[in-house]
């Protein structure tokens, strides 16, 4: 494994045309903690990324911990511009690069978009529609909508089993 690190505060932000597969990031979940992620595939309408099932106090992962990182939850289109260029939802910021990352997994990775008039479309993490799905297969799959820092925190609470429905409220205000 290549890895490149970056240390936590040391980029205003990471620009959208920089963003690339392999890319590991570190989002903060609450006052206290971090959860962990990684680009997936060249971000297209949007960023297609991972999430680790690590949580941990600090901002910092090793190698070790990175190669034994298993999907907590499935893969989400992420908003990258909103969380990593402008910085204006949450606390997300790049800390590492493995520069050798390939997804191999990313064309069986299925998002689904549309409506009930124009009809559900499946689509994978590489951006390829793959065609026309009834409603009842889209209800089985993640929406291809951009992920923001509420609802990815949302999600990964909910696996933790730390909520249960979604707040009115934010979780955490933007540092």
């Amino acid at each position: 494994m290549k890895l490149k690190f970056i240390p936590w505060n040391s980029k205003p932000r990471t620009m959208l045309r920089y963003l690339k597969p392999g890319h590991i990031f570190a989002l903060q979940l609450d006052a206290t903690r971090f959860a962990f992620g990684r680009i997936i595939a060249t971000p297209t309408a949007g960023t297609p990324a991972e999430f680790f099932d690590i949580i941990k106090d600090s901002p910092v992962l090793g190698e070790d911990e990175i190669s034994a990182a298993q999907r907590l939850i499935h893969p989400l289109i992420i908003d990258a511009y909103s969380l990593f260029d402008r910085r204006i939802l949450g606390n997300w910021q790049m800390i590492a690069l493995q520069e050798d990352f390939i997804a191999h997994d990313a064309a069986q990775i299925f998002f689904w978009y549309g409506d009930p008039i124009g009809g559900y479309k499946k689509t994978n993490a590489l951006g390829e529609t793959i065609g026309l799905i009834p409603e009842s297969e889209a209800k089985t799959m993640q929406d291809a909508g951009l992920s923001g820092d509420r609802y990815v925190r949302f999600h990964i609470l909910k696996v933790l089993n730390e909520i249960s429905t979604m707040p009115e409220v934010p979780l955490l205000h933007p540092a």
